[in-house]
């Protein structure tokens, strides 16, 4: 669990593919199924030391992959486990060069499914495994491809998409495949690491958050690890899965689409050369530059951890933390005025992001810093104490409350029907080690 306080590229990789599908599922719109899903889906947050949780409020099933090659299904209204289902053979999957250990699972709401990324010990051993959204059992046998990076469901044509990619090099492309049949229909070179896809439903396009690797400025000579990112957004034919062309070029972190088929993408490159970043509205049906939003101040490079779109208001929630580890906050932003509405100091690290539509209630899970050390080869290492989930008013922006739960929350799902929120906490990691039992899994009341 260690692995959990380095802030370096595995952290900015894994939160750049958590952005993209926590803003499609948290305002109510499933990424699989385009504008036409009811809201059944909640968000999620990273579960751990390497797996993220999805859930499915039409089943009240959640699933959270692990690293040992297991994915966990709990039911939302208890938290209680359901079953674990093993979808590859390794003990512990291998990582990718840039130590990626983590991508988001999708659910198909029509088809029933539940993809979830696998990474195998040796050729032939990773790719996607189809689940089913109520039992968690594979509903076919694993679709081989390179190690997936990113992944997101088109509803209009039914097919996946998955991002492979190197972040050392920066090199990338994206597969087509038919989930249903398992046939890989296209891939193609999108030039550089795409750590995030979304899908714009009808508008036909499926949008790729590309990034290339910098080693940061405070890194010593001998680091290897990029922790930098600065890239740009490549929109591909949703049909053909065929590259048209590179839609804007710097913000890569990707969130949305709302209800408008407003597409946005946060610059997370230029925070070294100003404190500032930008957000980016791009309309998905021609892939045009809406608008720009600047905000934030951060003397650290901030890192986009987690994003909400909520249709009713409007706004745009954007959680944020520094590179460090410090400065967690939440960005409100009025998209249709083009605006910061307000900005909310949260903690340390927010680790995930879910918005009730239905009460216009934001929740964010953090953790509080209790010591940050110096930059070493593995990056920026700190211990980090319980932290909370801050409950936020989602037309204004500004916290209501605070809810307790158990140290180092890490994720979070929304059962909208039942009104429960599953919390999932790893501990509290300090000197002395995890102050509770990681993984824990509570069921709140909401």
């Amino acid at each position: 669990m260690a692995g959990t306080s380095r802030f370096r590229v595995a952290r900015w990789i894994a939160r750049v593919a958590s952005a993209v599908l926590c803003a499609s599922l948290a305002h109510g719109a499933a990424i699989s199924a385009g504008a036409h899903a009811p809201a059944a889906l909640s968000s999620f947050g990273q579960v751990g030391d390497g797996s993220w949780l999805v859930a499915d409020a039409r089943t009240h099933r959640a699933f959270a992959p692990d690293p040992d090659g297991t994915v966990r299904v709990l039911d939302t209204r208890t938290g209680h486990l359901v079953r674990t289902v093993r979808v590859t053979s390794a003990a512990t999957p291998p990582e990718t060069p840039a130590g990626v250990t983590d991508v988001t699972p999708v659910v198909d709401e029509l088809g029933g499914r539940v993809v979830v990324a696998v990474y195998g010990p040796g050729h032939g051993q990773s790719g996607v495994a189809v689940l089913d959204a109520t039992t968690g059992r594979p509903l076919r046998p694993l679709i081989a491809l390179p190690i997936p990076v990113s992944l997101v469901l088109d509803g209009a044509t039914g097919r996946l998409f998955v991002g492979h990619g190197d972040a050392k090099r920066g090199t990338g492309s994206v597969s087509t495949v038919d989930p249903r049949t398992g046939h890989l229909l296209r891939r193609v070179d999108v030039g550089h690491y795409p750590g995030a896809l979304i899908a714009d439903g009808p508008g036909g396009h499926v949008f790729a958050g590309v990034l290339t690797p910098t080693v940061g400025p405070h890194a010593p000579a001998t680091s290897q690890i990029p922790t930098l990112f600065y890239g740009g957004v490549v929109m591909l034919d949703a049909r053909t899965g065929a590259v048209m062309r590179t839609v804007v070029s710097g913000p890569s972190v990707l969130g949305g689409p709302d209800r408008r088929g407003l597409v946005f993408a946060f610059d997370v490159g230029k925070p070294f050369a100003t404190p500032q970043e930008d957000m980016v509205s791009i309309d998905g049906a021609t892939g045009r530059v809406r608008g720009i939003v600047r905000f934030g101040s951060m003397e650290s490079a901030p890192s986009v951890e987690g994003v909400a779109v909520d249709d009713r208001t409007g706004h745009l929630f954007v959680a944020t933390g520094g590179e460090d580890g410090s400065d967690g906050t939440l960005t409100t932003i009025d998209v249709r005025a083009g605006r910061v509405l307000h900005a909310e100091r949260i903690g340390a690290v927010p680790t995930a992001v879910a918005l009730d539509a239905q009460t216009r209630r934001v929740f964010v899970a953090y953790w509080d810093q209790v010591d940050a050390r110096h930059y070493g080869d593995e990056g920026v290492i700190g211990a980090y104490g319980a932290g909370a989930v801050a409950v936020f008013d989602a037309r204004t922006g500004r916290r209501i409350r605070t809810l307790t739960v158990d140290p180092g929350p890490n994720a979070l799902a929304l059962d909208a029907g039942a009104r429960r929120l599953l919390v999932i906490s790893q501990g509290a990691e300090g000197s002395g080690g995890f102050t509770a039992e990681p993984d824990a899994v509570a069921s709140i009341a909401i």
